[in-house]
């Protein structure tokens, strides 16, 4: 609400829906007293309006614990400095160091000067606060010290100014794993037979949402955030194609629609062809997808709430059936060829000699050749009464272009 007209009989308030309402002095006092009502002072001014528009409706607390605490231990640097100026060169520490500058300042010369005696004199603080353990971050360059210097102060030293909003890779994105949750519940209503449009979608999202924070503000609880448009069509673009038509036509017609093979390779048995592909892929929003989010314990959620990690797969083309999963840091298609060393192909390898199935060859999206080390590995797998002889692969090996990326199957020349 915002202060239309203050007097010595009471005070006018307008609402976001542009009605006025009066209140006693008396009453606003009581509403203070039981903190019914917060007064943000200048809360229409430049700096404050700036600041809105950037963080909007959040919280400190809805951040990443790694940027809360980045933000805090800037904000100790800048209140340290702070310190400095009001006492000027007669401080202790700075007589202790020899400083010869004029006056405590923002220039670059004398910032060279006073940010690695800040730091110690933050990092000291903190490890006493911290039983011991010893926090520390890069020190900004004096430029960019002076600009958070000056949004702390114009944010009227609130510390959320200082929490950094980068959503790069290593970055864990803003949205919370229950609103995500319920982001794809209506994500998934784009694949009804009705065939609704993503406005339609999207704007029952907005309804329900609504609707529920309302039901929550009562009761204290954390609102929901509402995701972009583009954002939301995102989500429904990620379902790919084959989730669509399986949803609205059946999954036999998805199957025919999409199959893999048209005719080019004739498929007779399981294993004949496998086939690997490797995402890097957001931890907390696959778990949520698949609803084990809400198993995990706090720790679990912690230690996977930022990780992107990369996921190959090894698929059977016959039945279209993953015969082995492997979650890596590291991109791990590109160091097949090297040997065969790797968790998803020693997992694909023990899966196929149970089986008793001899791989003709395996494809991948990278198009290496990958056919020498998946025969020598799986010929080690096999027992010694049903070893075949040696594959002749490599050179002789037959290539065949498949998909619009020129993929490359690999068959051996027996």
């Amino acid at each position: 609400m915002t202060v239309v007209n203050q007097n010595t009989d009471g005070t006018v308030l307008k609402d976001a829906n542009g009605l006025h309402e009066r209140f006693s002095h008396e009453q606003i006092y009581l509403m203070t007293a039981e903190r019914r009502i917060k007064v943000d002072r200048d809360y229409h001014s430049l700096e404050n309006s700036v600041f809105a528009l950037k963080y909007g409706n959040l919280k400190i607390s809805d951040f990443a614990d790694h940027k809360v605490q980045k933000g805090l231990w800037l904000e100790s640097l800048i209140q340290e400095y702070i310190r400095f100026e009001e006492i000027g060169k007669k401080h202790p520490v700075l007589q202790a160091k020899g400083f010869k500058q004029r006056k405590v300042s923002l220039g670059v010369k004398c910032l060279k000067f006073l940010l690695p005696i800040l730091k110690s004199v933050v990092v000291e603080r903190w490890s006493e606060a911290n039983g011991g353990k010893e926090v520390s971050y890069k020190l900004p360059s004096p430029r960019h010290f002076r600009r958070l210097h000056d949004v702390y102060i114009e944010s009227n030293c609130d510390p959320l100014a200082l929490v950094s909003l980068k959503t790069g890779p290593k970055s864990r994105t803003l949205c919370h794993p229950d609103d995500l949750k319920l982001w794809l519940e209506y994500s998934c209503l784009y694949a009804d037979r009705k065939r609704p449009s993503m406005r339609e979608c999207y704007l029952s999202l907005v309804a329900r949402i609504d609707e529920v924070n309302e039901e929550r503000s009562g009761t204290g609880q954390r609102l929901h955030h509402k995701p972009s448009r583009k954002c939301f069509e995102k989500l429904i673009k990620e379902m790919g194609a084959y989730y669509l038509m399986a949803k609205r036509h059946g999954e036999e017609y998805a199957r025919r629609k999409y199959a893999i093979v048209h005719g080019g390779l004739m498929i007779e048995r399981p294993g004949q062809i496998v086939e690997m592909d490797e995402w890097k892929v957001n931890l907390a929003v696959l778990l949520t997808h698949l609803r084990v989010w809400q198993l995990l314990s706090e720790k679990e959620r912690e230690a996977v709430s930022r990780a992107r990690v990369w996921l190959t797969v090894a698929i059977d083309r016959a039945t279209k059936c993953i015969l082995a999963m492997h979650f890596s840091r590291h991109a791990l298609l590109s160091v097949f060829a090297r040997g065969p060393g790797n968790g998803c192909l020693r997992q694909d390898t023990n899966f196929v000699g149970r089986r008793r199935w001899r791989s003709l060859g395996i494809r991948a999206h990278t198009g290496n050749d990958f056919y020498g080390c998946w025969c020598r590995v799986h010929q080690q797998r096999l027992p010694r009464g049903r070893r075949s002889a040696p594959l002749h692969a490599g050179v002789s090996a037959k290539r065949k272009a498949s998909s619009a990326r020129n993929d490359r199957i690999l068959l051996p020349d027996l």
